[in-house]
């Protein structure tokens, strides 16, 4: 199975409302995440994932609507409330294993800490050891879940890696 962890595009520092769940995507951000886009979707090996689920945050929830208006991926988007910032790692494992089941090739938008902690776990990794820039993706190839976890690397693309 294939499942692209994606950190949501650079936000603004400060939402209307005062609340952090609610800060919004930036332009660089949304630029920042056309480009990461362009570099590992052009390629012709490459097929887009089915389903694009999204934390309900604001800046999240841009990110993933600008990704699914780019790939326009067959089953849509949708919100995954364990996706939002600060839920426990079993609890998001527990959501991405149901998530899975239903899309082998799938994209979680959300945030570090937290695709940190699950890239880790998934790629059996020392914990602390994954960093992912706003606009970032790990692209990983699993056998499946229940662990121990084996899933490989396939490519990290950071938005200031990119030449352009």
């Amino acid at each position: 199975m294939k499942i692209i962890l994606w950190r949501h595009g650079r936000a603004e520092s400060s939402s209307p409302t005062g609340e952090d769940r609610d800060r919004v995507l930036s332009p660089e951000g949304r630029n920042d995440l056309i480009d990461v886009a362009d570099a590992v979707f052009t390629r012709e090996d490459r097929g887009k994932p089915q389903k694009i689920f999204s934390s309900p945050f604001a800046r999240a929830l841009e990110s993933a609507e600008t990704i699914q208006g780019y790939l326009a991926c067959e089953r849509g988007l949708e919100v995954l409330p364990e996706l939002e910032s600060g839920t426990p790692l079993p609890d998001l494992l527990r959501a991405l294993e149901s998530a899975a089941a239903a899309h082998p090739s799938l994209v979680l938008f959300g945030h570090m800490p937290d695709l940190g902690r699950l890239a880790d776990m998934l790629l059996d990794r020392t914990p602390g050891e994954t960093k992912l820039r706003p606009g970032g993706l790990l692209w990983l190839e699993l056998d499946g879940f229940g662990g121990p976890y084996r899933g490989r690397l396939v490519e990290a693309v950071n938005p200031e890696e990119i030449s352009g």
